[in-house]
């Protein structure tokens, strides 16, 4: 199985949301779209990097004579699900030789956090990706799970109707 960036961030926030988009079902809500306009406002000039193979970073660029990535999001309520992203992306640049650091930012919250892909990060993004493997190859969807994020979710009405 081939998993994006983006599909592990949804399935750390929803499994049942990850299943549907992993078969194509994809639905843009309002949030998706903002969360796109914040990124062009808050980093023109920036170069979008798109790897291929489900690897689109938000942007790279060169501190200190190190290199780093960048993944963008809207807000802090989430970070776990960005961690997991970004050392998605780490770990797909590292298998290729390509050994960079990454951060996460929110700028509408002037929040950045370092993220790093340490052998303890490394064995979590592993251990993941091989159970995304097993619960999106299943039949059928997991069952709605409900939470606060529901209610802005695109998925709500294919959950809960």
């Amino acid at each position: 199985m081939e998993f994006t960036g983006s599909l592990v961030h949804e399935y750390v926030v929803c499994k049942r949301a990850a299943w549907y988009s992993y078969r194509g079902v994809r639905l843009e809500n309002e949030y998706i779209i903002l969360g796109k306009m914040l990124h062009e406002k808050s980093y023109k000039g920036e170069i979008k990097n798109l790897f291929g193979e489900g690897v689109s970073i938000d942007f790279t660029r060169k501190e200190n004579g190190e290199v780093w990535i960048y993944e963008v999001k809207r807000s802090s309520k989430m970070l776990n699900a960005a961690r997991m992203q970004l050392l998605f992306y780490l770990k797909w640049l590292k298998d290729r030789g390509v050994e960079v650091k990454g951060k996460i930012a929110v700028p509408e919250e002037k929040y950045t956090e370092m993220v790093e892909l340490n052998e303890e990060n490394e064995k979590k993004i592993e251990d993941l990706l091989k159970e995304m493997e097993v619960e999106i190859g299943k039949e059928r969807p997991p069952k709605p799970v409900w939470r606060k994020i529901c209610e802005k979710c695109s998925y709500l009405e294919l959950c809960w109707a």
